[in-house]
């Protein structure tokens, strides 16, 4: 689904890919962020009800013709509903509007890279993408590699949510998900080492934000020692204005509670077995966390907990 966020904020939880029916821009420190409201199709689609969905992206698409984000929506529904001669319909009709690298991030599109259809898409793709971010990245080949690897990073998400909703944690479906999605995470790793080995961390530079936070995402869900290690190579990078500040804060706080020590922003949150809801690690400093978080350009902490569904009241 296509969103409009900050993409550091879309990441750590999942869940949910929503189109916004209107869109606060908040300036906040140095990065922006949008407070966003669910459409129709948007809620049927975070229940599981896919065909109706797409009924309701389509009606709001004949009411907005260009609308390209809808086609993007409908895209994805298809491929969720198997449909994927009507997937690639309306991909083309969203690319003959504009183009955006998200549909290679997109983990609701990743089966139509096995479709006999997706070469000649992905060729006239990058054509445009290549044209439309001439000035922006330097190596497009690694950037659609990142692309790519950020789809199989947020797989399973989605699915593992409804599982969760409908049979609880641990079902043998929210398990058998999870392994797929570990399988996914390995292969993300012995890529991504390959690459930095190679030719160093991905710069903003090089292969542009949603590139550069692909890097982040696959080491932020790898292991510990990764995390230790690339810390300190991402807040130089964020220095050099190469990565961004929210990806170090993300990071530093899993590196901390991984460490069995108290986050320092308040992005890691944990399940309770017993409340059976998500709660915050413990912070340090609590009363100055959203100062910390306006510094890194990051919305203020209620605000981040109340999109997983968590009343925050801040301390005083």
């Amino acid at each position: 689904m296509r969103i409009f966020r900050i993409l550091p904020i879309i990441i750590l939880l999942f869940i949910g890919k929503l189109q916004a029916q209107k869109m606060q821009m908040v300036v906040n420190g140095k990065d922006t962020f949008y407070i966003m409201e669910p459409l129709e199709g948007d809620k049927l689609y975070a229940k599981g009800d896919i065909k109706g969905a797409i009924k309701a992206y389509q009606k709001l698409m004949k009411k907005d013709p260009q609308n390209n984000s809808m086609y993007h929506n409908i895209a994805c529904c298809f491929t969720k509903d198997g449909q994927y001669d009507s997937a690639f319909k309306y991909l083309n009709l969203d690319l003959q509007l504009d183009t955006f690298p998200n549909v290679y991030s997109d983990p609701d599109l990743l089966p139509l890279r096995y479709d006999g259809h997706w070469a000649a898409y992905s060729k006239k793709l990058m054509e445009g993408i290549k044209i439309k971010y001439s000035s922006k990245l330097k190596n497009f080949e690694l950037a659609k590699m990142l692309w790519e690897m950020q789809a199989k990073d947020q797989a399973y998400y989605y699915e593992i949510d409804l599982a969760d909703k409908k049979m609880g944690m641990n079902s043998p479906v929210s398990n058998a998900l999870w392994t797929a999605k570990e399988n996914f995470n390995r292969q993300n790793v012995e890529t991504l080492d390959s690459i930095i080995n190679a030719s160093g961390w991905p710069k903003i530079s090089e292969v542009g934000q949603l590139g550069s936070v692909t890097a982040f995402l696959i080491i932020q869900h790898s292991t510990l020692q990764l995390q230790l290690k690339y810390l300190p190579v991402i807040k130089s990078l964020c220095e050099a204005e190469e990565a961004s500040w929210q990806s170090y804060a993300y990071m530093y706080d899993r590196v901390q509670t991984g460490l069995e020590r108290p986050q320092l922003y308040g992005s890691q949150l944990k399940f309770n077995p017993e409340t059976k809801k998500y709660e915050l690690f413990p912070i340090e400093d609590e009363k100055n966390v959203n100062k910390r978080r306006a510094e890194l350009g990051m919305q203020p902490l209620e605000d981040y907990l109340e999109h997983n569904g968590i009343k925050y009241v801040p301390v005083k």
